[in-house]
């Protein structure tokens, strides 16, 4: 496996797109059977990558503006599969700052990477989980 300034630039780009409150963010998930989008909310959990999509349009319909830093990302590849993990800082206007984490596996289709899988987690210290 070797690391991939490719993948790093998808999860760079989604980034942006998510910060842009792009409507159009899932149109780059991979169709393939397979494919799997996860968010931090209960219930985000699917293989109907068109649904999904059409959830986050109401979503972010609704949100103020926002930025997203990323502030650690590792990106990786090896043959048709890429991966990457990414530590952000989400800044909603009016809310506090989020600490988010993304996790993608990527699949090469036509010579391009799509996301395969799209994770969102808020990371909770384990004093909250376990007190």
């Amino acid at each position: 496996m070797q690391r991939s300034e490719a993948i790093e630039t998808e999860v760079r780009n989604w980034v942006a797109a998510a910060q842009a409150h792009d409507p159009g963010l899932y149109d780059a998930v991979s169709r393939e059977h397979g494919a799997l989008v996860i968010g931090a909310a209960p219930g985000q959990w699917s293989t109907d990558v068109a649904a999904m999509g059409e959830a986050y349009k109401a979503e972010v319909a609704k949100l103020p503006p926002s930025t997203m830093e990323v502030e650690r990302l590792h990106a990786y590849e090896e043959g048709g599969v890429g991966w990457a993990a990414a530590e952000a800082t989400w800044r909603i206007q009016g809310m506090a700052p989020l600490g988010t984490r993304l996790t993608f596996v990527f699949h090469r289709e036509s010579g391009a990477w799509r996301p395969a899988l799209v994770q969102t987690s808020v990371p909770v210290p384990d004093e909250e989980l376990f007190g």
